[in-house]
């Protein structure tokens, strides 16, 4: 599976806005954290918002936060990445060839992804991220 930088660079703001869901991050600290294109970044933030998954607001305290830490990798990646999520079934002119391919292969692979990627949530990439940065963390 191909996943675009859009929905790489989607990923990972959700990861960073996730970290702490209740304060609003300015695009500009996104952009310098992550290493991002501020210019790319908004087009991807953009797209989250019209899929409700970042809510924004303008103004010297604004910026974006995300909608819910309930939000899974299935609903980020359907709103940045719908063409993972299209079902095509057609792979000739033999119909009960595409059936059963569609029967046997294609259909319980595409369940198969849906199911994982709807078990991943943003919370659990976010524990996932802080406990391995605890990890790497030494004391003297």
């Amino acid at each position: 599976m191909r996943i675009s930088t859009k929905g790489r660079y989607g990923l990972a703001v959700m990861v960073k806005l996730g970290e702490d869901p209740t304060q609003w991050v300015p695009i500009s600290k996104l952009s310098q954290e992550l290493g991002l294109s501020k210019l790319y970044l908004e087009q991807v933030l953009s797209l989250l918002k019209n899929g409700n998954l970042v809510q924004s607001t303008k103004g010297p305290q604004g910026g974006y936060r995300i909608s819910s830490v309930q939000t899974t990798v299935y609903d980020l990646l359907s709103v940045l990445e719908p063409s993972l999520f299209e079902h095509e079934t057609s792979v000739g002119s033999n119909t009960d060839l595409e059936h059963m391919l569609t029967d046997h292969v294609f259909m319980p692979m595409q369940n198969s992804l849906d199911q994982t990627l709807k078990s991943i949530t943003l919370e659990s990439l976010v524990e996932t991220t802080k406990h391995k940065r605890e990890a790497m963390m030494f004391y003297i």
